[in-house]
């Protein structure tokens, strides 16, 4: 009798044999692509745009939580619409590599590097159809420019440490054999130009370029029949795709909300950089309007208050007088030690009658806008099912 002989895993070139086409997988996977791939199941497009809004969900119990608001109410609204937005955009930018990648995918056409067979069964393609540019890659892009713009206080660590991840990511994709090394240079490339371009044009464009994605993405991928697959075909870009589309609809919803009711639509011609800048000049002078008119109604009540207590004073005069005779005082020593004891606690008084208003106007705003984002999260929810009915079904 014969033995059968065990089928060893091997995977050639789906391309051609040139250095920035060819297959470069490893079987067995060596310890750098295990230690990318464990780096890349937290940086990928996917969990990075779950892991966005759920900070964007549960961003104003960080924010307004702090015990400390009280005390600098002006910081603590100030500090959560500017996080707000930040994550906002950056979640637009990780949207590129969910929504516009997969466009990008059936514009270049061009099949990932490797054919394998792991049973005997004869060679298939590594991967879903398309590989050019990776996703990944150019969502790895998009995080080290974000790194380096954002968190500048030590540059050369946090530049060390954005292009480090960045090439661990790249790395994982080539050698477990997802895409070409060529594929993840254009990949990177297209995700460092992508985060300049965002940051400096006008906010209004990213609403209006959401829309283009949304519309542009769902036709090419029905006209393309190679992109038709069977149920239950995790390759399906269909299903990646309206997942995308599902954080970029809550993503824009929230920066409509955000102009809407913070400042209006005309603000929206700024770019992200100059927003930044604005957020923190209207905050800060707005709030302050605020506790300056209403430390003003303060001093007219405490005025008036003592001038209150004044005209009962000099009603009273008499029996001021026979007191003051009693004791053998000074009457003008007693009125400088009345006037001392009703004004030495004016400033902490005024003070904390303003931050008691200002804390509950910023719980009424945190509470109203916390509702509405549940709103957005809802119609996100939706638009998920409707993602993965699309994978498990086919529809």
């Amino acid at each position: 009798m014969y033995e059968k002989i065990a089928q060893i895993p091997y995977c050639e070139n789906q391309l051609n044999n040139k250095f920035f086409n060819k297959c470069f997988k490893q079987i067995p996977l060596g310890i750098l692509t295990i230690f990318g791939e464990i780096i890349n199941t937290w940086f990928s497009p996917r969990i990075l745009a779950i892991i966005l809004t759920f900070v964007i969900l549960i961003m104003p119990f960080i924010i307004f939580g702090i015990k400390e608001q009280s005390i600098q109410p002006i910081k603590s609204i100030e500090r959560f619409y500017q996080m707000k937005f930040i994550v906002l955009n950056f979640l637009h930018r990780i949207g590129y590599g969910l929504v516009l990648n997969v466009i990008l995918y059936t514009i270049f056409r061009q099949s990932r590097p490797c054919l394998c067979d792991f049973d005997g069964l004869g060679e298939k393609p590594f991967g879903s159809h398309y590989g050019m540019p990776s996703g990944d890659a150019l969502t790895g892009g998009i995080i080290a420019m974000f790194l380096i713009q954002e968190f500048p206080l030590k540059p050369f660590i946090t530049r060390f440490l954005a292009i480090l991840l960045m090439i661990f990511i790249c790395m994982e994709r080539v050698f477990m054999g997802y895409h070409s090394l060529g594929q993840v240079i254009i990949g990177v490339f297209f995700g460092i130009i992508l985060h300049f371009y965002s940051i400096k044009i006008p906010q209004y464009i990213l609403i209006i370029e959401n829309l283009i994605q949304i519309i542009t993405g769902f036709i090419l991928l029905k006209i393309d029949k190679s992109l038709i697959f069977e149920e239950n075909d995790t390759n399906n870009l269909f299903g990646w795709f309206f997942f995308g589309v599902s954080f970029i609809v809550f993503e824009s919803l929230n920066l409509l909300q955000f102009y809407k009711k913070i400042f209006n639509f005309s603000y929206a011609k700024n770019n992200y950089i100059q927003m930044l800048q604005i957020i923190s000049k209207k905050f800060h002078n707005q709030i302050n309007k605020e506790m300056e008119d209403q430390t003003q109604i303060n001093q007219n009540e405490f005025s008036q208050r003592n001038q209150r207590i004044e005209n009962e004073d000099i009603k009273n005069l008499d029996h001021h007088l026979i007191d003051l005779k009693k004791r053998n005082n000074s009457f003008e020593e007693i009125l400088q030690d009345h006037s001392i004891q009703d004004f030495e606690d004016v400033p902490l008084t005024l003070r904390e009658d303003s931050q008691v208003i200002l804390t509950q106007k910023i719980n009424i705003l945190e509470i109203s806008d916390y509702f509405t984002t549940i709103i957005f999260f809802l119609v996100q929810m939706l638009i998920l099912g409707f993602s993965f009915a699309w994978v498990q079904y086919g529809w």
